[in-house]
């Protein structure tokens, strides 16, 4: 982490596997909250790469934790209800209202609303 943050200082660019492997350093919670701001600020200062986004990109896929979110058309328009039923626990940001709580949308005639059904 201390060299890609050197080389950063540097205005010198990391290459992919470089980038990978501090991104994974950072990801991983081996690095300090210290090293990781010196890294961004040096790495915005001097301007991303192509190279080190796609490291920062790839390597984030590979620590991901895939998770099944299926939705399934109900095939017409329903009356009361919204047109896709959840088949997974809801997913949201904190702070932001899921699909679960939120209030479906309102519209001035069901005409308006399902147009798009036709």
């Amino acid at each position: 982490m201390i060299e890609a943050i050197a080389k950063l200082v540097r205005c010198e660019s990391l290459t992919e596997a470089e980038a990978a492997s501090a991104f994974e350093t950072i990801m991983r919670g081996d690095a300090t909250p210290t090293q990781i701001a010196g890294f961004v600020v040096a790495l915005r200062m001097k301007g991303e790469t192509v190279d080190e986004l796609t490291g920062f990109a790839r390597t984030a896929r590979q620590l991901s934790t895939p998770i099944d979110v299926a939705l399934e058309a109900t095939g017409s328009p329903p009356s009361t209800s919204r047109p896709f039923r959840r088949s997974s626990p809801p997913l949201a940001a904190p702070g932001l209202p899921s699909t679960a709580t939120a209030p479906p949308p309102r519209c001035a005639d069901r005409q308006t609303c399902w147009s798009g059904w036709a």
